[in-house]
């Protein structure tokens, strides 16, 4: 947010945008996203600073999942100290399919588009990882991953895959993670934070200041110019705040972590 409200904004009016800020406009973008961008009173533009990118009036698009993200992560935190295995799944499990019926509904036209049936496919991927979480000890894997591909294909030639695709892509996802030999990146310097947050105001910069750009170009410059702000993200933010949990005693999730609660 400091960085979108006083280094990428007044940097657009160099590179060439025909909107105008004020102090107070930043400000404004600070305090009412301070909350993770929620939903209803946040704030997407600095004043007039993005007025012709393929988005307009929206600095950094891909955030409007933060918020939704961490009530996820509250919720299964929450769902964690509840010691009967049984609820704990039950709890998940209506989440799972609350989200479901929610994209159901969304996809037949039982109910008008909206912020939550625009969420309801991401609270329902969040819940299916979950729920392998919970019963990895009981799934077995490779009918579980050829069942999976089925559906997810299905999803797509249906048009469904709003409400049919988040278990199966999590079961592929998982599985994948597993077997392919992938596990070193990101051990050392995790970007992928870096580049969800920086990415978007990096290419409104480009899409301001050079809006003919080719394509190729374009992307270059885009991954060029956000994997050292994500790296400098992790380096001097994300790496000390992880450090923290070193210094945090007597833990209620680790012995949930490590053993599964089973």
């Amino acid at each position: 947010m400091l960085a979108v409200a006083f280094v990428f904004a007044p940097l657009s009016l160099l590179v060439g945008s025909s909107g105008t800020f004020t102090l107070f406009d930043s400000l404004s973008y600070l305090a009412r996203n301070f909350l993770l961008y929620p939903p209803f009173i946040s704030q997407t533009n600095i004043g007039t600073t993005v007025p012709n990118v393929p988005v307009p009036g929206i600095w950094n698009g891909s955030l409007w999942t933060l918020f939704w993200e961490a009530s996820c992560y509250v919720a299964v935190g929450t769902v964690c100290y509840i010691k009967n295995e049984k609820l704990r799944a039950g709890f998940i499990g209506a989440g799972f399919f609350t989200a479901s019926a929610v994209s159901t509904a969304k996809l037949e036209g039982w109910i008008p588009a909206s912020v939550y049936t625009l969420v309801a496919p991401l609270v329902a991927a969040f819940c299916a990882g979950a729920l392998l979480f919970h019963f990895s000890d009981r799934v077995r894997v490779r009918p579980a991953v050829a069942l999976s591909v089925a559906l997810l294909m299905l999803s797509i030639f249906t048009e469904t895959a709003s409400v049919l695709a988040p278990l199966p892509l999590a079961v592929i996802i998982m599985a994948l993670g597993s077997v392919l030999p992938f596990q070193s990146i990101g051990a050392k310097s995790d970007l992928s934070y870096g580049v969800y947050i920086y990415g978007v105001p990096v290419q409104n910069i480009l899409e301001i200041g050079w809006p003919d750009l080719p394509l190729i170009p374009y992307i270059l410059l885009s991954l060029g110019l956000t994997l050292p702000l994500a790296w400098l993200s992790f380096r001097f933010v994300e790496a000390p705040a992880l450090a923290l949990k070193s210094r945090l005693r007597n833990n209620p999730f680790k012995s949930y972590v490590a053993t599964g609660s089973k």
